[in-house]
Parts: C-alpha cells; sequence; structure tokens
C-alpha cells in the first residue's frame, strides 16, 4: 500500500540537464522531508537527462518522483507550465493533498533548502496566496550573482514592477510557490506569449484574476542562498529584445479588462494540452508504476 499524502509538489523544468542534475542533492532531501514531492518536465531532451532522472525516481520510489517527457523542446516557459498542470490535475491529486504548488530550477541555483523555507513561509502566512525567492543580496545572505546579470536583472525587475503595477524587487528569480486555489489553474491554461518573460506574464494573469488584492497576496522572501551556475540557454540577444517585448507584453494586458475569469467557475477537470501519444503514454507509464 503506497503513502501518497503529499502537502507540496515542485516542478523542475529539464532540458538537456545531464550533467547539471544533482542526484544526490535530490534525492538526499526527498528522503530527509516527508511532505515533498518533485514533478521532473524533460522538455525534449538529446542527452541523458531522463535516464538520470529515472535514477532519483528509483532512489525514492514513484510516489515522490513523477516524470512527465514532452516529445520536443517548446522552452523553459512550456515546460514549466506543463508540469504545473499537471500538478493541478484531478489524476496527480487523487492520492495526493497538495495544498502548495511552485517551480524551481533544475541547476538548484536556489538550492533545496531555500525551497523548504519558501514553504514553511507559506504555512505560517495563511494570508498570503504566492511565495516569491527575491535574490536581493542583503547583508549575510549568500547570493552570488554576475555583476552584469545583477544590475540587469536589478534593471528589468524595476521597470517590469512599475509597468505591472506590483511592487516586486525580484520578477525573474526561478522560485516560485503558489497556494492551490481555484484561481491558479486558470493562470497555467494558456501559453505563454515568450518563453523567457513568463514570470511576468504569470504575475500579470494574477493580477487581472486577482485584482487590487494581488499585490496583498504575495510575499517576497530574501533568498539566503543562492549561486549562479553556468549553462544558461539565455542569450544576449535575448536581454536586448527583452525591454520592447516587455513593454509589448504589459500593454496587452493592461487593454484585457479579464483574462480567463470565466475558467475560474468551471469545475471541469484540468487536461494537459499536450495530447499526443507520446506524451500521453510517458504519463499513463508514470501512473501504472506508481500504483
Amino acid at each position: 500500500m503506497r503513502q501518497t499524502k503529499q502537502h507540496t509538489t515542485f516542478v523542475i523544468p529539464c532540458y538537456n540537464e545531464q550533467y547539471r542534475l544533482n542526484v544526490a542533492q535530490f534525492s538526499d532531501f526527498l528522503q530527509t522531508t516527508a511532505d515533498v514531492s518533485f514533478i521532473f518536465v524533460d522538455d525534449g531532451s538529446r542527452d541523458g537527462t531522463v535516464e538520470i532522472l529515472e535514477s532519483i525516481r528509483q532512489s525514492v520510489g514513484p510516489n515522490r518522483v513523477e516524470i512527465l517527457r514532452l516529445p520536443e523542446n517548446r522552452g523553459k516557459a512550456e515546460a514549466i507550465r506543463q508540469g504545473m498542470l499537471l500538478a493541478l490535475s484531478p489524476n496527480y491529486r487523487r492520492d495526493r493533498e497538495i495544498s502548495l504548488v511552485g517551480y524551481l530550477d533544475a541547476d538548484l541555483a536556489t538550492p533545496l533548502s531555500e525551497a523548504k523555507r519558501l514553504i514553511e513561509v507559506a504555512h505560517r502566512r495563511e494570508d498570503i496566496e504566492i511565495v516569491i525567492g527575491s535574490r536581493l543580496g542583503l547583508k549575510g545572505h549568500r547570493v552570488k550573482r554576475t555583476f552584469l546579470r545583477k544590475i540587469v536583472g536589478r534593471i528589468f525587475s524595476i521597470i517590469a514592477s512599475r509597468l505591472m503595477g506590483l511592487p516586486v524587487q525580484d520578477t525573474q528569480c526561478g522560485a516560485k510557490l503558489f497556494r492551490v486555489r481555484n484561481w491558479l489553474a486558470p493562470v497555467f491554461r494558456n501559453e505563454f506569449k515568450d518563453r523567457w518573460l513568463f514570470d511576468i506574464e504569470i504575475l500579470a494573469r494574477v493580477k487581472q484574476l486577482l485584482g487590487a488584492d494581488a499585490a496583498s497576496k504575495l510575499f517576497e522572501y530574501p533568498l539566503e542562498d543562492w549561486t549562479e551556475v553556468g549553462g544558461s540557454k539565455l542569450k544576449l540577444t535575448d536581454f536586448i529584445r527583452a525591454p520592447l517585448k516587455l513593454i509589448r507584453l504589459v500593454v496587452e494586458y493592461r487593454m484585457k479588462k479579464t483574462i480567463m475569469l470565466n475558467e475560474m467557475e468551471s469545475e471541469s477537470p484540468v487536461l494537459l494540452p499536450f495530447s499526443n501519444s507520446k506524451t500521453e503514454a510517458s504519463h499513463s507509464e508514470s501512473q501504472r508504476k506508481a500504483s
């Protein structure tokens, strides 16, 4: 008989992560933390990523680790969206009491010890709907970023925050945690418009759904540890084009009076947008092994 009671699920997007996935850290964390599970989303990797993920699942058991394989590379934004939809789906939640879902980077730039602290904040502050990790670099905190990325990231976050009207210091940190509510699935139901600005689009959708209450439902947790890891897929052209894309994105959302509000009232199950046989077969196989 399997033990199915889990409280938090983190989605981990993976693309060609064979040499960056730390099997020991993920395995040790799961073996010592009983109330967390992971959904690893393989975003069409062409290396040995899937084999590494399978080794993690075998080390802790199928109840703690789910592997969702996408048939082709669609980018980090789509991988996270697919993983979040799976985490919120009735099939996944049927045997799990999931109260929190979120996502982290596969390279563990945000260490799992910090993921634990995000969960602690959410449990302590029941009035908060979203906990966002922030790489503020405060005194005594071990936040290691290159000077260029720190400056560019800070400027970008200031612009994004002001354009959206949400006082968020670090919009792009890859560590976010959401309380499971009826408004959450609509945030991830439609594809994001840009694979690198999806964090901002998530916040824009949240503001559309929660309205004036959105700012009061956010909690920024200043990470004590964060280390920039090499091998990022971001290119210089992405940084150059980002400001224009950001302005276009925010203007579009400001022009909309509502976004997916009718989805909030729907009781229909959340379905995975990928319905091809390859994805269905992979998810079905995972469910079969788990049982």
